[in-house]
């Protein structure tokens, strides 16, 4: 490896739309030494997405692939991508177990360092799988293991329900993704967010933040403030996000006769005015990796009721987290998000903060970890099994 020379490192993602793996992606983008490390997004999906203009003007390259849909095609095109584009020293893949076909095609054309990314805990899909999938998946998981010379997940349950000899192969490891914590210092007025969602300045305002995909639980974070609404004639619901399934989250908000007291915000650009405008964060996830939603809501200082389907760790602030089990009424979740909301906090809001500032969700902190990994790994050279 030449050291004078910046490390290039393609990132194969579906699309860089407002998500929480491709946000965290912007965070390493705006923050990572360019003289060291050059990235490039390798994509799948048409037209621009949220942060394609800003790629290109910070001098990364947004590189269109074929469709997955059609394995053929995606193989040539994302092998001819990394090798007219490249060379590249490492190919980091945040597409599931697809991530095993990409780094066979990366082993393909050339690419030293290939690493596959586990950002959530998909074992209970996968213990629902039947035939033809079920043998996807297994043969996804052998692809993997023969062709990745690195990987990395969100933790150890997200690890080892993508790797094969999670805990006892050395090429796996969990990596805490991580987020730019510089707009939560409180620069912006609430009040002012909330006048311009026509909303009162004081009366208890609950969010939720997440794409609209199956596994935030949309539904149920409906239910839940239902409950909290009648108990709470005052309170809202911040719904932060997009996705497929927005049309028919709006329509049940319709069925519950609660879609008056909803708000559906979209994608927006400033999410942390958006939750320090908040006085309560709700993630029922049926799955999940580590969100980092719920630990940008700790660091907003927010009283937090999330699912015990997502992992402890997500807890950086013990006292502003209460963790409930799925199978719980909404009744229970909104009683504890009621009763968490109310009264005097158990922490400030500056010292909530400060804990997530001194924890490894810090950017500057994960950056240097992603670097050092980067640059290891590429030392090592093609360490492969395959």
């Amino acid at each position: 490896m030449k050291t004078e020379s910046p490390l290039r490192v393609a990132h194969v993602v579906s699309g860089m739309v407002a998500g929480g793996i491709e946000t965290w992606l912007m965070h390493v983008l705006r923050h990572v030494d360019q003289n060291r490390i050059q990235m490039d997004f390798f994509v799948n999906v048409e037209g621009l997405s949220h942060y394609d203009t800003e790629i290109r003007a910070r001098g990364a390259r947004v590189i269109r692939c074929r469709s997955p849909r059609n394995p053929l095609a995606f193989g040539r095109s994302l092998v001819a991508g990394l090798r007219d584009h490249g060379p590249y020293d490492v190919v980091h893949s945040h597409l599931d177990h697809y991530s095993g076909f990409v780094m066979g095609l990366a082993k393909c054309a050339g690419v030293p360092m290939r690493v596959a990314h586990s950002h959530s805990d998909t074992s209970r899909a996968q213990a629902a799988a039947r035939g033809l999938r079920r043998i996807y998946l297994y043969s996804a998981k052998r692809a993997i293991s023969r062709w990745a010379t690195h990987g990395l997940a969100n933790g150890a349950t997200a690890g080892n329900s993508l790797f094969p000899a999670w805990g006892a192969d050395e090429r796996w490891r969990v990596h805490h993704c991580a987020v730019d914590l510089e707009a939560y210092r409180k620069s912006e007025s609430p009040r002012r967010l909330r006048a311009s969602l026509g909303l009162p300045p004081d009366g208890l305002l609950l969010c939720h933040v997440g794409g609209f995909r199956e596994p935030k639980n949309h539904r149920f974070v409906l239910e839940i403030a239902r409950s909290v609404f009648l108990q709470n004639r005052e309170a809202r619901l911040l719904l932060v996000g997009d996705g497929k399934l927005r049309a028919e989250i709006e329509s049940y908000a319709h069925q519950l006769g609660i879609h008056e007291r909803v708000i559906f915000a979209g994608v927006v650009s400033n999410v942390a005015e958006h939750l320090l405008a908040c006085d309560g964060f709700l993630l029922p996830s049926l799955w999940e990796g580590l969100p980092l939603a719920a630990v940008e809501a700790q660091a907003a200082g927010l009283p937090c009721v999330i699912a015990t389907t997502v992992t402890p760790a997500v807890a950086v602030v013990d006292d502003l987290v209460q963790l409930l089990p799925i199978a719980a009424p909404a009744q229970t979740w909104a009683t504890t998000i009621l009763e968490m909301t109310s009264g005097e906090r158990l922490v400030t809001p500056e010292a909530a903060f400060a804990s997530v500032e001194r924890s490894v969700f810090n950017i500057g902190t994960a950056i240097a970890e992603l670097e050092d990994f980067y640059f290891s790994g590429c030392e090592r050279g093609d360490t492969g099994s395959g």
